[in-house]
Order: C-alpha cells, then sequence, then structure tokens
C-alpha cells in the first residue's frame, strides 16, 4: 500500500482553518450590530458586557469542541498509521526457533569480546568499519531482522563508535545495520508525529491585533499563537518525511508483507517472515534474500 499521511494530516489543518473562519465570523457578526451607538447603548454597561460576553462564549466553547474534536482525529490517524507500519514492517512478527533466546544471548557474549577487543580502544571511525561491518554481520546474523533485538545490541556498539552514521546520513555498518536502521527512521519519524499531535488543534490562542471598541470595551478574534504555526509545520514535514521513508521501501520492487506468518524466508538458519537483505531490500518469500554466509 501507498502510505499518504501527509495529503490526510493536511486535510485536517484544512478544515481546522475553515473552522476557525467560520467562528471568527461568527464573533465579528455578534459583535457588528454594537458597533451603532444607538444599539449599544440600549444596554447598561453590565448588561452589555453580560449580552456580548454570553454570545462570545457560547462560540468558543463550540469552537473548543470542534478543536478537541480534529486533534482526537488526528491521534487516532496516527495511532492507525502507526500499528499498520508495525505490521507491514513485521516488527511484531518476527519467527523465532525454539533456542532464540539462547542465539541472543550467545551473540550478546560475542558482541562483548568482541567490542572489548583493542581495535575499539580509540574509537572506531567510519574508515575502520567496513572491516568490523562484516564481522559484526557474522556475530549478529541470527538476530538481525529482530528490530528490537537489533536496537539493543546497537546501543552496546555506539559506545564504541565516534559516530553511528557516515557523513551522508547512513550508518557506517550498513551490512549489519542497514536494514535496521531504514525500519528506525519510519520509527523515528512516527514518533516525531505522535509528540507534534499532541495538543496541535487545541493549542491557546492569542488576543487578536484587531481591536474591536464597544462603550470603552476591548474585543477581538482569537488567533493562533506562533506555537502552533510552527507545530503545523513540523507536523507536515514529518508526515511528508514519513511517507517518503515508508513508501521507498516499498518502491524498492518488492511488496509489503503484511505479517500472517505465511511468506518466510531463511536467515541464519532461522525462518523470518519478508524482511531486508543486508543492503536494506525488502524481500519476501518469493524473492528470497540472498545468502547470508
Amino acid at each position: 500500500m501507498k502510505y499518504t499521511l501527509a495529503d490526510q494530516v493536511k486535510n485536517l489543518i484544512t478544515a481546522y482553518n475553515e473552522n476557525s473562519t467560520i467562528q471568527g465570523d461568527a464573533i465579528k457578526a455578534v459583535l457588528e450590530p454594537f458597533k451603532v451607538p444607538s444599539y449599544a447603548n440600549r444596554f447598561t454597561p453590565d448588561g452589555l458586557r453580560k449580552t456580548i460576553g454570553e454570545a462570545m462564549t457560547a462560540i468558543m466553547e463550540d469552537w473548543k469542541g470542534y478543536d478537541t474534536l480534529l486533534n482526537q482525529k488526528l491521534k487516532l490517524l496516527l495511532e492507525t498509521v502507526t500499528e499498520q507500519a508495525k505490521k507491514d514492517l513485521l516488527l511484531d512478527d518476527v519467527k523465532t526457533p525454539a533456542d532464540y533466546a539462547a542465539r541472543i544471548a550467545n551473540a550478546r557474549e560475542f558482541l562483548k569480546m568482541e567490542l572489548d577487543d583493542e581495535r575499539y580502544a580509540g574509537k572506531i571511525t567510519p574508515t575502520d568499519a567496513k572491516e568490523i561491518d562484516t564481522e559484526l554481520h557474522c556475530i549478529l546474523k541470527d538476530v538481525i531482522y529482530d528490530y528490537n533485538t537489533m536496537k539493543q545490541f546497537k546501543k552496546m556498539i555506539e559506545t564504541k563508535v565516534i559516530t553511528f552514521n557516515g557523513y551522508n546520513g547512513d550508518t557506517i555498518f550498513p551490512k549489519t545495520f542497514g536494514q535496521f536502521c531504514k525500519v528506525e527512521s519510519v520509527m523515528n519519524a512516527l514518533a516525531e508525529l505522535n509528540a507534534d499531535a499532541e495538543s496541535l488543534f487545541t493549542s491557546k490562542r492569542t488576543p487578536g491585533a484587531d481591536i474591536i471598541r464597544i462603550n470603552g470595551n476591548g474585543y477581538s478574534i482569537p488567533i493562533d499563537a506562533y506555537s502552533h504555526d510552527v507545530g503545523v509545520e513540523n507536523i507536515v514535514n514529518n508526515a511528508t518525511i514519513f511517507d517518503y521513508l515508508i513508501n521507498s521501501i516499498n518502491d524498492d520492487g518488492q511488496e509489503y508483507i503484511v505479517s500472517t506468518g505465511s511468506n518466510s524466508a531463511t536467515n541464519g538458519g532461522h525462518n523470518v517472515p519478508g524482511g531486508f537483505d543486508a543492503n536494506g531490500q525488502l524481500y519476501t518469500a518469493t524473492n528470497p534474500a540472498p545468502s547470508q554466509d
């Protein structure tokens, strides 16, 4: 499937902006007749404030209710997309053999011994990484398609390298961590999106610059704060990045494999559902990954 999260987010932003215009116009309509002194003078000062205040409160409550509903829709959208992405990337459906826990433990011990080697004493640079990448791959090949386990091994390796990524942003260990980093980029984008969405449509507005004076009282139409404008820009950018990253995996010429458990490929002697080969390319049961030997 093609992800179009950015377009869906933009649609919600458009709905938010359109409703803001409608509610702003409603406030203008309430205030308009009171701008005529002969009409405003029909009310006592307290009566005038109360009449205008009650009308504006009703509009603001309706406005707030719509904003809250939109924010709930945004969060639900991201929740749905996150769950679908996890399924498409098979994060929770790694098929493992009976001795998988022992394999992880063995890999951890071998990795500790590897990282204790004197070569790591001065911190590994990108130019040192090619040979080491092959050795790391041999150690971790049994768990290389297990995102959550590889995340822990990445933390161990990060303590021994100057930088985990090269000048172009790609990992300096592409054979071992190429496919992991692609998935990690998708998950990082989703984390940013969920943070952006927390109060995107419910953040507090500020008084507008245009003050409407009525019998000595000042009224204005609330406008979005600068922080809201920044939030809108951020969430659109992050949604665009997410779409690009996850669709790039799809555009490698392979289909997404939904984790039904019916498709598998062989890695390190055990079955793993369709995933990525050492070059970061998606594979399926009908398009198997090349040998990791």
